[in-house]
């Protein structure tokens, strides 16, 4: 998510200037997947760590919370 966050983050909510990643030609899921790839990546893989942390019930649900969290960070 931090690589989709220096496409579509403001930069005022992240504390760093957007695009940064880009400019320093660095190699990123954005670069690699493109910026609707990357998300969908992302999506997949908190998916699946939902689905692994769902195997322990009640004590799983913070985890869960946070694997979510991950996905909708802003900064």
């Amino acid at each position: 998510t931090d690589d989709i966050l220096d496409v579509t983050g403001d930069p005022i909510e992240m504390g760093k200037t957007a695009g940064s990643d880009e400019r320093q030609g660095k190699c990123t899921y954005v670069s690699s997947y493109t910026l609707e790839g990357a998300c969908e990546l992302a999506g997949q893989h908190v998916e699946k760590a939902v689905e692994a942390a769902a195997v322990f019930g009640n004590t799983g649900v913070h985890l869960i919370y946070l694997i979510k969290k991950l996905l909708a960070r802003k900064n």
